[in-house]
């Protein structure tokens, strides 16, 4: 979790203005009622903010991860936090190609490389040494947070449509910095069934507000992935995105990395185990205590701090249930 305190001015392309536009007169100008949003988001969804100038956003992002830029201040205080975050892609093995992606990603969207981009490249890789990015013909990322994970898949595997599904406040950050990365790409955000089957066809990256949900539901995904944020929603929402997850009638491969225990603000207890998974039908592929989520890089002694609680990151290939529409 984290918080970039400095303000942040960004000048989109008006190739991608109308869908940023439309998400910040939505979730930033109003406040509109959620039936997804769970009492964590409740609590510490307004302490993110977008204010919009002509042709100009300034954005100030907090709860789905740091954001550092590169040659500030903050890069000095971060600088020993980026050499130690760095030394764990050695040490988990990652690839040239999965490391050079990431290294690229940042400079494009002019951040520094801490352990929140370093996780998710260990992730990607992972998922790659598995060689299940490369048969995967379309990738959702349940909560990313400024679209790194969509964009790192997006440079591993171009042959895959990516859907990036996240609140719609915070799906604002993941399409804003998702056009940073890719400014000539075609950035859909989608509202209905309709406009999903318009953009498949299409060269483009997916954006979908996790309010909509449910129009996953049946359709042809080969890899879901969730880092961080099933631990923030409440039990019938997880509920929900198994179904879909379940539903789907591609590889239904799914990834999960996120805390075996946290209690929410309002008292519901989320638990890793008690998702609800299906071990007489998922297939499970890796299922351990997440080594590379013992403790996160800081910048004085002992120059690593333990997280709240321990990680528990699952990859399984999902057993199928019957999807009916309505």
């Amino acid at each position: 979790m984290g918080m970039f305190k400095n303000k942040i001015l960004e000048k989109p392309s008006r190739f991608h203005r109308e869908q940023l536009d439309s998400l910040f007169d939505r979730y930033y100008q109003s406040a509109p009622k959620s039936q997804v949003t769970s009492s964590h988001w409740e609590k510490y969804g307004s302490c993110s903010w977008v204010e919009r100038s002509n042709d100009t956003f300034t954005v100030s992002g907090f709860g789905f991860g740091h954001f550092v830029r590169p040659k500030t201040l903050r890069h000095i205080k971060y600088f020993l936090p980026s050499v130690l975050a760095r030394q764990l892609l050695s040490r988990y093995g990652v690839s040239k190609e999965t490391k050079a992606a990431g290294l690229d990603l940042a400079k494009r969207q002019d951040r520094l490389l801490l352990y929140d981009e370093v996780k998710q490249i260990i992730i990607a890789d992972i998922l790659k040494k598995q060689d299940i990015i490369k048969k995967s013909n379309t990738i959702a990322v349940i909560g990313d947070g400024f679209g790194f994970m969509a964009c790192l898949l997006r440079l591993l595997a171009p042959q895959a449509k990516i859907i990036c599904v996240n609140l719609g406040k915070i799906l604002f950050f993941d399409l804003l910095y998702a056009a940073k990365v890719f400014p000539e790409t075609k950035m859909f955000l989608i509202h209905n069934g309709d406009d999903y089957k318009k953009v498949l066809e299409q060269d483009s990256i997916i954006f979908m507000e996790a309010e909509k949900y449910e129009m996953l539901l049946g359709k042809q995904i080969d890899l879901f992935i969730n880092i961080e944020s099933m631990q923030e929603m409440d039990p019938a929402i997880i509920r929900t995105y198994f179904d879909i997850i379940r539903s789907s009638t591609g590889l239904r491969y799914f990834y999960a990395c996120n805390r075996q225990e946290k209690v929410l603000p309002d008292g519901t207890v989320v638990r890793f185990d008690e998702y609800p998974w299906d071990l007489n039908k998922d297939e499970i592929i890796i299922d351990e205590r997440c080594p590379f989520t013992e403790k996160h890089p800081i910048s004085k002694p002992p120059f690593w701090a333990p997280f709240d609680g321990p990680n528990q990151h699952r990859l399984a290939r999902m057993g199928q249930r019957a999807f009916t529409p309505v």
